[in-house]
């Protein structure tokens, strides 16, 4: 007895929504561009984090950073954000996100200027550690 073969399944090309999964195709169109927003936050805020542990070996040799040093730069950086979170989140509950999110952008640009200025090794602490309103866009999701 011969079976039918199995119809064929649609390749990738021949569907139109083939390079995004299933659940992106479930949020309306309005709510995609926030989406797309929030992602491009998550990813800055991820690259500025992770930017500094890959080039602290350079910064240390260029500034003569023993590893105690270059461990507290980190640390602050670790801690500011979490505290910057918390903070942040509930600053946003009471004043609104946007006008959070707007302080966040600010403080993060003025902060990570400062970083890049820094010439020892308390003022890198300080600007970084400042900087504790950063993780506000990704550690709180958009309300409509």
């Amino acid at each position: 007895m011969t079976e039918a073969p199995p119809s064929a399944a649609p390749t990738a090309a021949a569907s139109p929504e083939a390079p995004f999964p299933r659940w992106y195709h479930s949020i309306p169109r309005e709510h995609r561009p926030a989406f797309w927003a929030g992602s491009a936050g998550w990813g800055l805020d991820a690259f500025d984090f992770m930017t500094l542990p890959l080039a602290l070996g350079s910064i240390a040799a260029a500034f003569a950073l023993t590893s105690t040093e270059s461990g507290m730069i980190v640390t602050v950086t670790v801690l500011a954000s979490a505290v910057g979170g918390a903070l942040a989140g509930m600053l946003a509950d009471r004043v609104g996100r946007v006008r959070v999110l707007m302080i966040t952008i600010a403080t993060f640009a003025v902060f990570t200027a400062l970083s890049g200025l820094s010439r020892t090794t308390v003022r890198c602490c300080c600007s970084r550690g400042s900087k504790v309103l950063d993780s506000v866009a990704s550690s709180q999701p958009a309300r409509s």
